[in-house]
């Protein structure tokens, strides 16, 4: 994610900040003006990302929403979000050296085979495609060479993720997963950053949904995900007796955790495509490779939870199709750490 500072940021020792003085000696920040600075740091941070975001995928969203709304929505393809019985931890495991110290979370039986496929069928239909920000930014790295394969195989070599792409919002789809995971996350998590380091209060799951579709060679090389910013909490769905936030509060928000929902069944659907939790290596010529840690298998209405901070890869998928969903959980800032 990229960084852009405003004016020179204070130093900060775990949550102090400190100013200087003409005389170039340190005088302690008051809470107020260190909250500050932070916020506005934050903000800035939120402003640049949304223009970005403007440019690309925000319209390319809406046109999804609007295809799939055009089509009848989810519903007229036979996808309720009703009761199910609670998902089977399927597995949990710490990765060595994990900074967020969250083992992994391996849950089976959130989604029906029939929602998973009906979600399949449904997006087929709306249209998957290139996020527009990937193809802008290949084509500005290939001068204009636009062949697809060639695209394609650059992309995965660069650790692009080359899959096609349907996004969709929806508040009904976030609380039925929230019943469902929310038990299974830290109810406080700490982040560490160069403005908003500091204890983080779990809010709910953003309501974007990615529904990702990776085809023969298509694949994501390792890399860790982005944080979701914002400084007004968006809308939610959370246990109105345990949240700590409104709809338009301000404060620093932003996503800790990933939650991946595979769709579809390695054993008839596609080869590969699996999950790789991964070490970077880097040999004394400057050789990059990777030391797989820890994988995990699709399966269909398998979710897996992690930190955003883990490093990891899609695997190549090596025959046939694999369909996915991505969404982050949201954190608010509430203190200092401990």
């Amino acid at each position: 994610m990229p960084v852009a500072f405003v004016e020179p940021p204070p130093t900060n020792h775990h949550g102090v900040s400190f100013d200087v003085e003409e005389d170039g000696s340190p005088t302690k920040l008051s809470e107020e003006k260190r909250l500050e600075r932070m916020m506005n740091a934050h903000q800035t941070l939120v402003d640049m990302v949304h223009e970005r975001n403007e440019k690309g995928i925000i319209p390319f969203a809406k046109d999804c929403q609007a295809r799939l709304e055009a089509l009848g929505g989810w519903q007229s393809h036979g996808i309720h979000m009703t009761d199910s019985p609670p998902p089977v931890v399927q597995d949990t495991f710490l990765l060595p050296h994990s900074k967020s110290q969250f083992p992994v979370t391996v849950l089976d039986g959130v989604l029906s085979q029939e929602v998973c496929r009906s979600f399949i069928d449904v997006h087929e239909k709306v249209g998957f495609a290139k996020p527009p920000s990937l193809l802008v930014s290949l084509v500005e790295q290939l001068e204009g060479q636009q062949d697809a394969e060639y695209l394609k195989k650059y992309a995965y070599e660069q650790a692009k993720n080359t899959s096609e792409l349907v996004q969709i919002e929806s508040n009904e789809f976030a609380a039925y997963l929230w019943a469902h995971i929310q038990d299974h996350l830290p109810d406080q998590q700490a982040s560490f950053g160069q403005f908003t380091t500091g204890m983080y209060q779990k809010c709910g799951i953003i309501p974007v949904f990615r529904f990702m579709r990776y085809e023969q060679d298509q694949g994501f090389k390792p890399h860790t995900d982005p944080q979701r910013i914002f400084t007004k909490c968006p809308p939610l769905h959370h246990n109105s007796t345990t949240a700590t936030t409104t709809e338009g509060e301000p404060g620093i928000y932003q996503s800790l955790f990933t939650i991946a929902l595979y769709l579809n069944d390695p054993a008839t659907d596609f080869e590969g495509g699996k999950l790789n939790f991964v070490k970077l290596h880097v040999d004394s010529d400057g050789t990059k490779r990777y030391q797989s840690l820890a994988t995990v298998d699709p399966a269909v209405g398998r979710c897996v939870l992690f930190s955003h901070e883990e490093l990891h890869e899609g695997g190549g998928v090596q025959a046939g199709t694999k369909y996915m969903c991505q969404c982050d959980v949201l954190y608010k800032r509430v203190g200092d750490l401990p």
